[in-house]
């Protein structure tokens, strides 16, 4: 019977026109169970036809189309270290809030996060801004990331960041985000330079402006500030 549900599988994707979300929050269900209806279910979560897809031969499904989301830049038993993914005995908390207000910690390394509402996904980021030492940040029960200082018009979805601990010259096993530049900024950029240039700012005007929170959004200072 397996073999006739595959058979529908592969049919069925041949009928989806579209990747029905970002591949950076997508996780591969290709060894799930595959459903008559070709449904799959993997890992507590049942994928319809809409909300997986193929990709070089991988089926990938959308959890976040069907569940609150977290995402982790390494996995549960690594932080990164010197700007690479590496194994660590260290526990990481992940906070949450409401708006402003603390809530509860996720404990990654004993699992309380399994028991969570929010679905755990692990994902680096390939062109990322780092949150800095002062840089207030905070993550809500849906998922989303809200950064006040950044001013953005709302908050960061699962693919537009990712949170974990930092060690490096200027953290020390630090937690802190990545902002996403290449899911999260590159529509946004186009529209935010073009306000401020039709507001009639110069050049010389945005040299005197505090750029540290800025190059999210301004393309001149992007190199700069990628982490």
């Amino acid at each position: 019977m397996k073999g006739k549900y595959e058979f529908l599988l592969l049919l069925t994707l041949g009928l989806v026109q579209s990747q029905p979300c970002h591949h950076s929050v997508s996780v591969d269900i290709s060894d799930g169970d595959i459903k008559w209806n070709g449904e799959i279910s993997k890992d507590g979560v049942l994928y319809s036809s809409s909300n997986y897809y193929r990709k070089d031969n991988t089926i990938f499904g959308c959890p976040c189309n069907l569940k609150k989301c977290v995402r982790k830049c390494c996995a549960v038993d690594e932080i990164m270290e010197n700007k690479t993914c590496t194994k660590s005995e260290l526990n990481v908390f992940i906070p949450i809030h409401e708006v402003d207000n603390f809530l509860y910690n996720l404990d990654m390394k004993n699992g309380t996060h399994k028991t969570s509402d929010l679905f755990y996904i692990h994902n680096l980021c390939t062109r990322r801004i780092r949150l800095e030492p002062g840089d207030v940040f905070y993550l809500q029960p849906n998922g989303s990331l809200l950064v006040p200082d950044f001013e953005l018009d709302a908050p960061l979805k699962p693919h537009e960041y990712c949170l974990d601990v930092f060690k490096d010259d200027t953290m020390d096993n630090m937690f802190s985000a990545l902002i996403c530049v290449e899911e999260t900024t590159e529509e946004k950029l186009a529209e935010t330079t073009r306000n401020i240039y039709s507001t009639g700012v110069s050049l010389d005007d945005l040299a005197k402006i505090d750029v540290s929170h800025k190059c999210i959004i301004i393309p001149a200072c992007m190199d700069f500030a990628e982490f």
